[in-house]
């Protein structure tokens, strides 16, 4: 089992971009609840797992003008069948906006 997390790189379109140069894989258990959060942190995406950081964006955070979103699924980027049951169980979503 693994969490993924990342930025996608514009490609200068709408419907282009990079999905893997920023894109890191971390072991943990999923049938477990775990504590995902980003925050943008001056020019840094910061990404943690249970609190603990375990990636960084440095930079990155310069390069996103328009307003972000989170994508919660499997994030299937294969051409290989998916098969049995798949189940993604959310407790809680949370937006903030920290002030200066």
């Amino acid at each position: 089992d693994e969490f993924t997390t990342g930025a996608i790189v514009s490609l200068g379109e709408c419907d282009k971009g990079d999905w893997q140069s920023k894109r890191r894989n971390f072991p943990a258990t999923l049938n477990e609840f775990h504590e995902y959060s980003v925050e943008w942190d001056n020019s840094d995406l910061v990404y943690r797992l249970d609190g603990k950081e375990v990636y960084r964006n440095e930079g990155e955070g310069d390069k996103y003008p328009e307003p972000m979103f989170a994508i919660l699924n499997y994030a299937k980027i294969t051409d290989s069948e998916m098969t049995g049951e798949w189940v993604m169980e959310v407790d809680w979503v949370k937006h903030e906006y920290r002030q200066e």
